[in-house]
């Protein structure tokens, strides 16, 4: 089978090394693959993992999947869930680069329609607003909305 290239995160505990080994362990069971060489496909770097914590804590209404570091689909990709029907909900795509501008295009999200196609398919999202974004962690909190909140558009 194919390397996976969506984990998704549904709690900050998630995010505890302890924690996320096992998730990717599950991931590389149901995709047979070898989670020796997947979990440094997917760990943690610099900031992402308080980024992956805060936004789980605080905003409920996204879901949060990390992305294969080798795939080009940027860090993180979050779905906006507050509408309860899979047609027209936001995706974004985020590429966290410590203390960097932000700005809407990077190379490291240039797969980022596989992904997208992914969550399609899974009947998550259906003619998905995409969105990309890279920059330093707390810029790209403000894109998503502050806390409890929804960003504009």
């Amino acid at each position: 089978m194919s390397s996976p290239l969506l984990l998704r995160l549904t709690r900050p505990v998630d995010c505890r090394p302890d924690r996320f080994r096992r998730r990717v362990r599950r991931l590389a069971e149901a995709h047979r693959a070898d989670p020796a060489r997947l979990l440094p496909r997917f760990a943690f770097r610099c900031d992402e993992r308080a980024f992956a914590e805060a936004l789980l804590r605080e905003r409920t209404h996204w879901w949060l999947f990390r992305t294969h570091q080798a795939a080009a689909c940027g860090d993180f990709v979050v779905v906006d869930l507050s509408s309860p029907r899979p047609v027209g909900r936001r995706v974004v795509g985020l590429d966290l680069k410590l203390g960097g501008r932000l700005r809407t295009a990077s190379h490291q999200l240039r797969h980022l329609p596989r992904a997208v196609r992914l969550l399609e398919a899974r009947g998550l999202v259906e003619a998905p607003r995409v969105e990309r974004y890279t920059g330093d962690a707390r810029l790209l909190e403000s894109v998503l909305g502050g806390k409890g909140e929804r960003a504009a558009p």
